[in-house]
């Protein structure tokens, strides 16, 4: 065999072998656990305290993992998932009022522990406070990170908390807008919802479509999606009914209700 063939298919290999090894995914460095239950909603008197607990399980097979607790507010993104931002960054943060037991635990394989924490409502407090207690996972500072993912998981456990006799519930229409439809198509519609109150609500109702000939109705927020305080939202409806003919119509919202979450 030629020595310059040779070299080059060495080389050749070499070089698939690196591309193999580049696009083979690297392993991941991480704990599995969960907690129950995920949220917790009080509805307490100014000057109250309540103790309380959650527990956290570990569903790791063969290592031990370590947890961290921390305390932090809360926001409700557009999707309606959670986002954990820093405590006391909200108006409506509970973080000042919660106190943890204990700040890490350590948990055997499949073994679980319970986090114990309280309350104290201030005197005068008004109104509906949101926070969340993150559980996160710690990894072994000792591992090494060369070709490794390092995933830290974490699980906000909520707490909601009313102060009992001074809950405004209430929200408004902000805006409310249809686009022209000229094909069978629902009539799709735009209404903007603002929480107007000082607790966490779950907006819900209808919109109907009235004309000379034919109605239309459709549910607003049949997800149940929540607004907090002073917050708006916006939510799409699909009218049951089709605009078949030119005309006047009458878009009307029915039943807006500012319902508040379910206190316990």
């Amino acid at each position: 065999m030629n020595s310059r063939r040779y070299f080059n298919r060495v080389a050749l290999l070499l070089l698939a072998g690196l591309v193999a090894g580049l696009s083979r995914p690297a392993p991941a460095l991480g704990a599995a656990f969960g907690i129950h239950p995920t949220r917790q909603e009080f509805t307490l008197k100014p000057g109250a305290f309540k103790r309380y607990r959650f527990r956290v399980q570990s569903s790791e097979q063969r290592m031990p993992i370590e947890v961290k607790y921390y305390v932090a507010d809360v926001k409700v993104a557009a999707d309606g998932s959670v986002d954990i931002v820093p405590p006391g960054t909200t108006s409506w943060s509970a973080a000042p009022w919660i106190k943890l037991a204990r700040k890490r635990v350590r948990l055997r394989p499949q073994a679980h522990a319970f986090l114990l924490y309280e309350i104290r409502v201030p005197q005068g407090a008004q109104g509906g406070r949101y926070a969340c207690i993150v559980s996160e996972t710690v990894l072994p500072s000792s591992a090494s990170s060369r070709g490794v993912v390092r995933v830290n998981m974490r699980v906000p456990y909520l707490v909601f908390i009313t102060v009992r006799g001074t809950e405004v519930c209430q929200a408004e229409v902000v805006s409310l807008t249809c686009s022209t439809n000229r094909t069978k198509e629902p009539v799709r519609c735009s209404v903007i919802i603002k929480n107007t109150g000082n607790v966490l609500i779950r907006p819900r109702g209808d919109l109907e479509l009235a004309g000379a000939t034919e109605a239309g109705r459709g549910r607003i927020n049949p997800r149940k999606f929540a607004l907090l305080p002073g917050v708006s939202r916006r939510f799409t409806v699909d009218l049951s009914s089709d605009v078949k003919e030119p005309g006047e119509y009458r878009l009307d919202p029915v039943m807006i209700l500012a319902e508040a979450a379910s206190s316990q």
